[in-house]
């Protein structure tokens, strides 16, 4: 259904935009059923943003981004994803194994980038999805994007610490307050380590820190948090967001989330009942799911409950 809805007419002059800020490594798994469709700009300040394996129009930018366009000091750690114009906060990083992955192994002085010279540099007229994992400072660069390009972003996902190990990183909760107005949470997901001093965890052994690794609980120490856009225009002028809007939750399975909308704007567009039947399809069916799974469930609240009264 994804495909069908970005093939509607709409998309072929004005495709969806994705913008990936710190985008080191592998393209994001969750993108692939709209990449192709889709235009994707990759940032990073590192030579490690890897080849494209999806048949999209892709855009790499190697550059050092910040709220300025200056000249200023870049902090290159041993792990090259904890690289940051942030200097690592050691007092913080000492209660944790991870701590060797902040080390300053160099300080280079770098040109900085605004997002506004990158977006003209690169003639960029929207942005609808935006991945922001920059070590520290994901949401200055987030309200830094123009306004008018920012305020018909659809979903953007933030990577914020929870423990400060940036000095002066913005927060989780600042990230949360600014954005509750106009987004709500789709979900989070969390990075753990151990928690521990890291001059006790070197005490052991090569085979004894992967034991630890294994046996010890670990503690959360950032997160992936993933907004998306509330309470968009009901316009013919705004089917192309509602159209993309859509697409996304039914990505991530929010399908009484389409349907409500679908019901919302069903006379704007011949596609919404086509949308609205694979919906209804999708709900009906599950019903076969349910009961072939019912049994399973019973089965296993029927062992508990021996377990532990017999």
């Amino acid at each position: 259904m994804i495909e069908i809805i970005l093939s509607h007419q709409i998309f072929r002059e004005n495709p969806p935009v994705l913008f990936d800020f710190g985008a080191a490594g592998d393209i994001r798994t969750e993108w692939a059923p709209i990449l192709t469709k889709s235009i994707l700009y990759r940032l990073d300040a590192n030579n490690n943003i890897f080849k494209n394996k999806f048949k999209n129009k892709e855009v790499a930018i190697k550059s050092v981004i910040s709220t300025k366009s200056s000249i200023k000091n870049f902090f290159i750690t041993a792990s090259s994803d904890c690289s940051s114009l942030l200097i690592p906060n050691l007092k913080e990083l000492n209660n944790w194994i991870l701590k060797d992955k902040f080390l300053v192994k160099k300080k280079k002085k770098a040109k900085t980038k605004t997002i506004k010279e990158i977006i003209k540099i690169n003639k960029i007229n929207k942005i609808d999805w935006v991945k922001l994992d920059l070590q520290g400072i994901d949401l200055d660069i987030f309200k830094s994007i123009p306004k008018s390009l920012r305020n018909e972003i659809i979903i953007a996902e933030f990577e914020p610490g929870l423990y400060n190990f940036y000095k002066g990183e913005n927060t989780l909760c600042e990230i949360l307050n600014y954005m509750e107005k106009d987004y709500y949470i789709d979900d989070f997901f969390f990075g753990k380590s151990i928690r521990v001093n890291s001059k006790i965890f070197e005490t052991f052994n090569f085979l004894q820190k992967k034991s630890i690794n294994l046996i010890n609980k670990k503690t959360n120490f950032y997160t992936n948090i993933t907004f998306i856009k509330k309470n968009l225009k009901k316009t013919k002028k705004h089917l192309r967001s509602i159209l993309l809007l859509i697409s996304i939750l039914i990505l991530k399975k929010r399908y009484l989330e389409v349907l409500e909308i679908v019901n919302n704007n069903k006379n704007l567009d011949p596609i919404f009942s086509k949308i609205k039947k694979f919906i209804l399809f999708k709900i009906n069916i599950s019903i076969l799911l349910y009961f072939t799974r019912t049994p399973f469930y019973l089965f296993k609240k029927l062992t508990n409950f021996f377990k532990t009264y017999l």
